[in-house]
């Protein structure tokens, strides 16, 4: 058997880990919530589409062919480290830029003259490809942080494994293996898993309570006015409560938020208003003509005087039936009726 090396490159150039180091000093506001970049890779792939080439090959009999290297398409590979405060997209950076080149398809083409011996059997040579592959484990790394909170941790890059992928071209004769040549030898690199553990100390702030929604009800009196109207029907210098004043009433009804004991929020849930009601008094403004009482000594004509002022006095009563104003009335008649005995009898004497 016989093994011989064809080519050997590198395929996948090392990519250099670049690590950012921050400086940005933060100041945290006691009672404000803190937002935490959330960064995450992102990996896009492109593909490369692997050509076709041909060769002679003088070992090979003239019109035979033999594919001595599989084509394979190559692979661009961008990983991405994108950061989002609160859902929206705030940077992204090409993390690193990996290529995997095509491999080329390679075919060969005999161009030598067999002689061909009658009765001798024609041996040909079986060649194909053997593909091996090789998982590279990638390895776990932590680092500190010192913006992120302590006792948090944050994977800033997914690990990856990487593969090894060599192929053979393997000729064989009547079955047994009579070469075996490294076609080609890839190596897609692991992706380190990259862990932050934070080390910054945070004070931490109590949870708000919980607020209490209550409903409170507050009346506001209206004072009722005082309202003077004249009425002729009325003796002059009288007057007359004809309405009684009534304060009205404004009714507010507030949804109160509390929150540890103070508000924090107060609205107007309804509101409401009895109107009040005026005082309203008359003025008398008729004219009272005056009347001459003749004298007499005997006590009929004072009984007729009385029963008079009696009579005057219904005849000048309101019939508006309010009970205060004919009270008044009626006291006034009495006194003057009193008046007038009382008189009356100081003349006889």
């Amino acid at each position: 058997t016989e093994r011989n090396k064809v080519s050997e490159e590198i395929t996948t150039p090392a990519v250099e880990e670049v690590i950012e180091v921050g400086t940005k000093e933060v100041t945290v506001i006691p009672g404000t919530p803190i937002v935490v970049p959330v960064v995450k890779d992102e990996t896009k792939t492109e593909v490369i589409p692997f050509e076709k080439q041909t060769r002679e090959n003088s070992e090979l009999a003239k019109g035979e062919t033999r594919v001595v290297q599989e084509g394979k398409d190559g692979v661009r590979t961008i990983v991405y480290t994108v950061t989002t405060v609160d859902g929206q997209e705030t940077g992204r950076v090409v993390k690193s830029d990996t290529t995997t080149p095509a491999v080329p398809e390679i075919t060969e083409i005999g161009t030598k003259e067999v002689t061909v011996i009658p009765g001798t059997p024609i041996v040909v040579p079986v060649v194909k490809d053997e593909t091996k592959s090789e998982v590279i484990p990638f390895e776990k790394q932590t680092r500190e942080n010192p913006e992120l909170a302590k006792g948090e941790t944050r994977v800033v890059q997914e690990g990856k494994d990487g593969v090894r992928t060599i192929v053979y071209t393997v000729t064989t004769v009547d079955g047994q293996e009579t070469g075996r040549v490294v076609k080609s030898d890839t190596t897609t690199p692991a992706v380190a898993e990259i862990t932050e553990v934070g080390t910054k100390d945070i004070p931490v702030t109590p949870a708000p309570s919980k607020p209490v929604v209550k409903t409170e009800t507050k009346h506001e009196s209206i004072p009722f006015e005082k309202q003077t109207r004249k009425n002729p029907e009325l003796a002059k210098g009288e007057t007359r409560v004809v309405q009684e004043g009534k304060d009205g009433i404004r009714t507010i009804v507030y949804t109160v938020t509390m929150v540890d004991g103070k508000e924090v929020s107060r609205v107007i849930k309804a509101e409401g208003t009895t109107p009040a009601v005026p005082e309203i008094i008359e003025i008398g403004t008729k004219g009272v003509s005056g009347t001459t009482t003749k004298k007499t000594d005997t006590k009929p004509e004072a009984k007729s005087s009385v029963a008079g002022a009696k009579a005057e006095a219904k005849a000048v009563l309101p019939k508006t039936g309010e009970q205060k104003s004919l009270l008044a009335v009626i006291g006034a008649a009495v006194l003057a009726v009193l008046g007038g005995l009382m008189w009356f009898r100081k003349r006889k004497e």
